[in-house]
């Protein structure tokens, strides 16, 4: 068989890399004593196997980062700078639609992930594609398909092929494509062909265009920390924020709602058509909200719909479930309705700050949202000079006896009401060893707190969470209606969009197929460096065998590139929107 395979097989060897030709180390080092095919015995890799192997002498050329020369390599020019790329979209049907692979598929372990029942090929999200493929010289653009759950397929060359059910993007050299004197091509959210420029590197700072004068942002939202963390990102590239917030919580940061007209925190999450109005009146000719190039809505997404009639760009970023305030069928439909009319307007944007809400919005309305995580950056980072690991709140009616069962599984465990009472501040967040949630939700704002401190997190399995979940009532606040009813129900109030018949519905919270199948998309399962548990033992085992100084010094990184990423997205799609003013 290595005959006839070894010219077309990716091997990583610890220990022999070397001896038969085309081996490679393995890309990351071993943490403790973890190894492929390691036995594990109640939680704990077998002792045996692991003394052998620490005791075994690893050859240099084995090693993670090295090379193995004969002679010193001949010093090489610079490389010339890199063409600028377009990233153009190809509409459903069109030529390119449904291009092949043309000979083996390319694939690169930096970019592609795998995809359950394709073989050897590159999958990675839509959302993603044009950072991935544009940083990936193999890549020439991408072809997706409803049924692909949100991926789409890398390409090395792109044909004419099409498909009817099928979109893609191409990848192209050439000057970035601009509408306009000084913006950029408009958003790729609508289903037009069009050209968008090209991301930065990952964890790249290359500078943002500037904008005179300066670009004004508006919110009156229900949650402070949804704009907040934009404001994080935006701010120090000078844009204005006209913040209205009508969160109970606006004193900590000092936003709550001034001369804001007709809505108030009792009246703006589910307006009458008779406030609805009113608002249109009062704001028609206003100058204050004249001023803003964008109205951002969050916590609800639908507050957009009351500028609508404004004629202002609408940046709609679901951070939990869109139909927040719209949650009876004929509101929700009829709110679909203008999320598709938001959408087909190039101006504006239809998004989610994590992929569970971009899954739940395109399972409904057919619309591909894209993720804009709520990532910031923080002035603390993780210490862990001590040895505890907390357990977050819990909203369970069972939150006793889970945290008992937590606490059964170390004696480090402590829940962090009990470690702090009252209030606690970062820098004691920091200084734990780790925090293990047992999520109320798929997507939570201190998530991203915590994680861009890097403080090591740890979550059961989706399967272990649907266990947990059916005994405890433990995900209590991921539909409307456990929140609004305290039951869980089996089904949404309308049905799905075209093409998801067959996909298991979101709101049947009594199903575990269901509930499995949704859960694997919140952020606890997206984002890399998740430290996931299956069992309680297997939470003992994790806590007793985590480097977890490695973990956060990836989650630091990994935090860092994202935030680059979503920084110049957002900013980028901002600007676009000058020239695009109707």
């Amino acid at each position: 068989v290595w005959s006839v395979v070894k010219r077309d097989v990716l091997q990583h060897d610890s220990f022999s890399c070397q001896k038969y030709g085309g081996g490679r180390p393995f890309p990351r080092s071993r943490i403790g004593g973890e190894h492929v095919g390691g036995v594990v015995l109640n939680g704990t890799l077998r002792q045996i196997d692991v003394d052998l192997l620490l005791a075994a002498k690893q050859p240099a050329e084995c090693t993670v980062g090295t090379t193995a020369p004969t002679t010193p390599p001949p010093p090489t020019a610079p490389l010339p700078p890199t063409p600028p790329q377009s990233w153009t979209r190809i509409v459903q049907g069109a030529p390119g639609s449904n291009t092949g692979c043309g000979g083996p598929c390319i694939w690169d372990d930096a970019f592609c992930t795998t995809f359950p029942g394709v073989t050897e090929q590159c999958a990675m999200l839509e959302v993603e594609a044009e950072l991935k493929c544009g940083s990936w010289s193999a890549c020439a653009g991408v072809v997706c398909r409803t049924d692909y759950g949100g991926h789409c397929f890398a390409r090395g060359q792109m044909s004419r092929m099409s498909s009817s059910s099928m979109w893609g993007y191409r990848k192209e050299a050439g000057s970035t494509t601009r509408d306009g004197e000084g913006g950029y091509a408009r958003p790729l959210a609508d289903s037009t062909t069009t050209t968008a420029s090209h991301g930065p590197e990952p964890g790249s700072a290359s500078p943002l265009p500037s904008a005179s004068p300066s670009l004004t942002v508006w919110s009156n939202d229900f949650h402070i920390s949804t704009i907040g963390n934009v404001k994080k990102l935006l701010q120090p590239q000078g844009v204005v924020f006209i913040d209205k917030s009508l969160s109970g919580a606006c004193a900590v940061t000092q936003t709550c709602a001034k001369n804001l007209k007709v809505l108030t925190s009792a009246n703006g999450i589910s307006p009458s058509r008779r406030v609805m109005d009113r608002f249109v009146a009062s704001y028609r000719s206003d100058p204050e909200l004249r001023s803003a190039d964008v109205v951002m809505c969050f916590h609800p997404a639908a507050m957009c719909e009351l500028f609508m009639p404004l004629n202002k760009a609408l940046f709609v970023i679901a951070t939990t479930r869109y139909e927040m305030g719209r949650e009876s069928a004929a509101t929700w439909l009829a709110w679909n309705a203008n999320l598709k009319t938001i959408a087909a307007d190039p101006r504006n944007l239809v998004a989610a700050n994590n992929r569970y809400d971009a899954e739940y919005i395109r399972y409904f309305t057919g619309i591909s949202a894209i993720i804009l995580p709520s990532v910031i950056q923080m002035d603390e980072r993780y210490r862990g000079s001590t040895d505890t690991i907390l357990i977050a709140p819990l909203h369970s009616p069972g939150a006793t006896k889970l945290q008992a069962l937590a606490q059964a599984s170390s004696p480090l465990v402590i829940p962090i009401a009990q470690k702090y009472p009252g209030r606690y501040t970062y820098i004691a967040l920091c200084n734990v060893t780790a925090i293990v949630h047992l999520p109320y939700q798929l997507s939570t704002m201190s998530f991203f707190e915590q994680y861009a401190m890097g403080i090591p997190l740890l979550v059961p399995t989706p399967e272990f969470l649907w266990d947990l979940h059916d005994e405890f009532d433990l995900v209590t606040e991921r539909t409307w209606h456990r929140v609004r009813t305290s039951r869980r129900p089996h089904m949404s109030v309308i049905g799905p969009a075209e093409g998801m018949v067959g996909v298991p519905d979101p709101n049947d919270d009594r199903n575990r197929t269901a509930f499995v199948h949704w859960a694997r998309f919140g952020d606890w399962y997206t984002w890399p460096h998740i430290v996931q548990f299956n069992s309680w033992s297997d939470l003992g085992a994790a806590i007793n065998h985590t480097d977890w100084h490695s973990v956060s010094t990836k989650m630091l990184q990994h935090n860092k590139a994202t935030f680059v990423r979503v920084q110049h997205e957002l900013y980028r799609r901002i600007l676009a929107t000058r020239n695009q003013t109707l």
